[in-house]
């Protein structure tokens, strides 16, 4: 009997243990698998910009503006924002939301082009404790946004809400170009700029400026971010230290949706693309296009008559994003229907876009005022 008890309580103790090992274990498993989602409170800091101004009429004149805007921490210790919040800029410090303490920063990269910039600090202690926001992909029309920023009229953290409105082709007002762009019904202003957009903790667009059509006639509640898309591309540029620039198939070209015009360039009544008129020298376009070309589809996806690819899922966007999301010297494939036949080629894309609105901020007299002064 004594020996009987004995075995049972070994057993019934080797049980217990094995039944702690496995709760350890499935915890351990359950928390490695658990995403942490940084809180944006912590993530997204004040910018403070002071900037020399000058004036071309009067170039020996120089004045001194300031303004507060926005950014956040992305990955490898640095902070995003808008490019042409820290054009120009002499000195610029950022401030965090859970902190009366300053932190000296500068530009690290910057492209005109997509109208975003990456900030480094002197001191990265600051990035000890807060961790990077993580970037998103493209939200659905009428999905919740959430906007993180400093707007003009406070010192705290403002967070307001929204809505996706529509994502299309907008044209950039600090570059002058055309890339994709999310409306948003929530009110922004200048200190909103560079303020994250988030939908369910995740990234999925910055707060840019609007468009100068628009800027016309200005509207209340609506708002423009550059998506995340874009701002991948840019960090994932610049992995290898240098910035190179957003590609673009550089050939100037018009939508084929006339029956007749497709007739004309031997398309079938279903086929639908854009037709090449013009090429760009010292492109590889140029070699291995010809004017007359219709361009049906990019990578396999066929352009549709409103020159739109689908790009996930049900979503559809404008044929040049896709080109945008390449790094320079990728190579693409189009499938192209030359007098009546269909023929394959793989174009290097080894132009990049150029900022249409990018001038010189200071001019040369200048230098030599301050020079001799």
């Amino acid at each position: 009997m004594f020996k009987t008890n004995t075995l049972h309580n070994k057993i019934h103790h080797c049980l217990y243990t094995l039944l702690i090992l496995f709760s350890l274990t499935y915890s351990l498993i359950s928390h490695a698998d658990v995403e942490i989602t940084p809180d944006p409170a912590a993530s997204v800091v004040e910018i403070t910009v002071h900037t020399r101004q000058y004036d071309a009429a009067s170039p020996w004149n120089t004045t001194w503006k300031s303004w507060i805007a926005t950014g956040f921490i992305v990955e490898g210790n640095r902070i995003l924002t808008t490019a042409q919040l820290v054009d120009n800029a002499v000195y610029i410090s950022i401030r965090p939301n859970d902190s009366t303490k300053t932190f000296e920063a500068e530009v690290d990269s910057i492209s005109h082009e997509v109208n975003l910039a990456l900030l480094t600090l002197k001191d990265e202690t600051f990035f000890d404790k807060r961790a990077p926001l993580a970037l998103g992909d493209l939200p659905k029309p009428e999905e919740k946004v959430s906007l993180y920023g400093y707007p003009v009229g406070g010192n705290k953290l403002s967070i307001t809400a929204g809505i996706v409105s529509r994502i299309e082709y907008q044209t950039y007002a600090h570059s002058g170009l055309t890339f994709q762009a999310i409306q948003v019904d929530a009110a922004v202003n200048s200190g909103s700029l560079g303020s994250p957009a988030l939908v369910d903790g995740k990234v999925i667009g910055i707060v840019s400026e609007i468009t100068p059509e628009i800027a016309e006639t200005p509207t209340e509640n609506i708002g423009y971010l550059i998506p995340a898309p874009r701002i991948k591309q840019l960090i994932d540029d610049l992995r290898d230290g240098t910035l190179d620039g957003v590609p673009e198939l550089w050939v100037d070209y018009q939508f084929i949706t006339n029956p007749t015009h497709k007739q004309y360039y031997r398309l079938t009544p279903d086929q639908t693309g854009i037709l090449i008129n013009q090429l760009c020298a010292n492109s590889d376009a140029a070699l291995l296009l010809l004017p007359d070309d219709v361009i049906t589809a990019i990578d396999g996806k066929p352009i549709t008559e409103a020159d739109f690819i689908q790009t996930n899922g049900k979503q559809y966007s404008n044929f040049q994003h896709h080109i945008d999301l390449h790094q320079l010297n990728d190579i693409v494939s189009l499938d192209i229907i030359r007098d009546g036949k269909l023929v394959k080629q793989n174009i290097d894309l080894n132009k990049k876009s150029l900022s249409k609105n990018r001038k010189e901020s200071v001019p040369v007299i200048s230098f030599l005022v301050v020079l001799f002064s």
